[in-house]
């Protein structure tokens, strides 16, 4: 249809091909109003055929984003009285579904107060991003999605959408939502550098590793420093990439503490580990892993007495802890697995027929994996055999 198109136009153009356009005698006017009416019924012709065509496209469409799409295509030809005054009733459809697209937008950015903090929790979890640098992304995720719509505009009135009156509006309602997504912005960062000045690095450096708080009944580790400080390093990074410019005091302080977010993220990682197979030792098999238990837990009662200011001391501590620790969990894995196998062998003992040859095999399996727990030094293992018995 293109190229058809194209070549009518310049059938239509060719009838100027020969005309003196100096020659303004009334022959000469004459003849070139004559070329201009020829000109013009054939250039009316094809604008027609455009125009069905583009009705057609438009009234078969199955959703407005294939609405749009005819648009962004034809949208040149929206300059033609013909052409615009054909598409209007759908022009008027889809500039109320972006005005609509928009709302919805602004209502998500100013009304969902929580909205922001969920999705910076989310791209957290799942990019490891730090907090603020999450915020202004999802900002600049609005933002995208504005620039889109406002495109949208243009695919639908035309190149000169700026200077009609639907376009001014929309364009009126875009300046305003963007200017409220650059507020929105600029109060994350100013709320952020405000918090980070209030932050005595000295005061968390000189604290310990871990603090004990108590929580319904039981204690508890934490680890004790600032997590903002912690996570400078990385939105002072985060925040260059999207060219913001941060005072020179927070990079001093970020300096002060660049070496401590991976010791932090690995002592974090074991105090999780720790906890999570604290939780899964129970009565039936404490015994057996009560001395790797017992160093994990020196291990980190280690942790209350050691500065963060002594990063050699700190460092080593995190590699010891995360060696206590992962042979404490490696213990209480193996004992789980091998207290299952003989919990199935005793199931078996009482089901299975009272032959001796079968009794022996089950008897023997069972003795087999308390041979390795002997070779592998388990302790109070013979407490835990009796017991058994």
């Amino acid at each position: 249809m293109e190229d058809v198109a194209l070549t009518k136009i310049n059938e239509a153009y060719q009838s100027f091909n020969g005309i003196n356009v100096l020659d303004i005698t009334k022959e000469g006017s004459e003849l070139w109003d004559q070329t201009e009416r020829t000109y013009n019924l054939k250039i009316d012709k094809v604008e027609s055929q455009i125009t069905g065509i583009l009705k057609s496209k438009l009234s078969l469409a199955q959703s407005a984003n294939e609405m749009f799409r005819v648009f962004q295509i034809f949208n040149a030809l929206f300059t033609r009285p013909r052409i615009r005054g054909a598409i209007q009733e759908y022009q008027i459809q889809l500039l109320m579904k972006v005005e609509k697209d928009i709302e919805i937008l602004r209502d998500k950015l100013l009304n969902n107060q929580n909205q922001d903090q969920s999705q910076s929790t989310m791209l957290n979890r799942v990019r490891s991003f730090p907090d603020v640098s999450n915020k202004i992304i999802w900002t600049k995720q609005i933002e995208r999605r504005l620039g889109i719509y406002m495109k949208r505009v243009e695919d639908v009135l035309g190149t000169n959408w700026k200077d009609l009156h639907q376009g001014k509006k929309l364009k009126q309602i875009g300046d305003s939502f963007q200017q409220a997504l650059q507020a929105r912005q600029d109060h994350y960062l100013n709320t952020w550098q405000s918090e980070i000045q209030k932050i005595n690095a000295s005061f968390e450096k000189a604290k310990s590793i871990f603090s004990i708080e108590k929580k319904i009944d039981r204690y508890h580790f934490y680890l004790d420093f600032n997590m903002q400080l912690l996570n400078l390093p990385k939105e002072l990074n985060q925040l260059k990439i999207m060219e913001k410019r941060m005072p020179l005091s927070i990079h001093l302080k970020s300096q002060d503490v660049n070496n401590l977010p991976p010791i932090a993220m690995s002592l974090q990682e074991s105090l999780r580990t720790f906890e999570y197979t604290e939780s899964r030792v129970i009565p039936k098999f404490a015994k057996l892993v009560a001395e790797s238990r017992l160093e994990a837990q020196k291990a980190m009662l280690k942790g209350l007495q050691i500065q963060w200011k002594s990063d050699t001391n700190v460092e080593k501590y995190a590699r010891e802890l995360r060696k206590q620790v992962s042979e404490f969990e490696e213990a209480v894995n193996d004992v789980i697995e091998k207290i299952a196998l003989i919990d199935e062998y005793l199931e078996e003992l009482q089901t299975c027929e009272l032959e001796q040859e079968v009794l022996a095999e089950r008897i023997e399996k069972i003795q087999k994996i308390i041979d390795v727990f002997e070779i592998e030094s388990y302790s109070n293992l013979q407490i835990w055999v009796d017991e058994l018995d």
